[in-house]
């Protein structure tokens, strides 16, 4: 068949497609004014059941709770999620525990960047700053032997022994980070692991104030 006679043969067949499609649209508008004749099934309005209005209350409010109960879970995982965690373990010994590195891999390459606090107790003064290669320790004083420290360590290196006879831990967060902050009446430490570093504060300062520093720790 050439091409002529091919575009011809299509034409006859849309328009004879065309003019059932047309007489299958009368016959469908005759029916829906004809009033002798019931409405096409896929037009015939369905039938609603009555629902007493205590039992609309009821399915609302499972609906709410249970979309609260879906919100919450979200949100409380998805700070979960963003908790990163501290990737040591604690052995427990007689009279101390020891903090080890766990899963930390090694640095190619030691360079400790500058950590700053940017909040200290006022009275508070710093009397001390070494930074070398793989370690930062800064120490204040307010002239009344109250003293509070500050160190970072590369986490893969750093190990710790924390008497457990008079301190007691405590699970709190740095920010985005777990912490564990002991303390006793004398005062405290927190420690945290931010990425590649472990870092610690402690002082014979209260809890509020020791989070407070911790929380204004600033890598330059």
């Amino acid at each position: 068949m050439d091409e002529q006679n091919a575009m011809t043969k299509a034409e006859e067949i849309l328009a004879a497609y065309g003019k059932a499609l047309f007489e299958s649209r009368v016959a469908y508008a005759d029916a829906l004014l004809d009033e002798h004749m019931p409405d096409p099934p896929f037009y015939a309005r369905p039938v609603r059941k009555k629902i007493s209005r205590k039992r609309m209350m009821k399915r609302a409010l499972i609906l709410v709770a249970v979309l609260i109960l879906i919100l919450g879970t979200m949100a409380v995982s998805v700070d979960a999620v963003r908790l990163k965690v501290f990737n040591y373990v604690f052995q427990e010994h007689p009279g101390h525990t020891k903090l080890i590195p766990s899963d930390i891999e090694e640095p190619e390459v030691r360079n400790m960047p500058d950590f700053q606090l940017g909040y200290v107790p006022e009275g508070y003064e710093m009397v001390n700053y070494d930074r070398d290669h793989s370690t930062l320790w800064v120490d204040y004083d307010n002239g009344k032997g109250q003293y509070i420290h500050f160190s970072v360590d590369y986490a893969a290196d750093a190990s710790f022994s924390i008497d457990n006879d008079t301190f007691v831990r405590e699970e709190t967060r740095v920010g985005e980070y777990q912490a564990w902050y002991f303390y006793d009446e004398m005062g405290g430490l927190i420690i945290w692991q931010m990425d590649e570093y472990l870092l610690t504060v402690d002082g014979g300062v209260g809890r509020d104030e020791i989070m407070k520093i911790a929380e204004s720790v600033v890598k330059k």
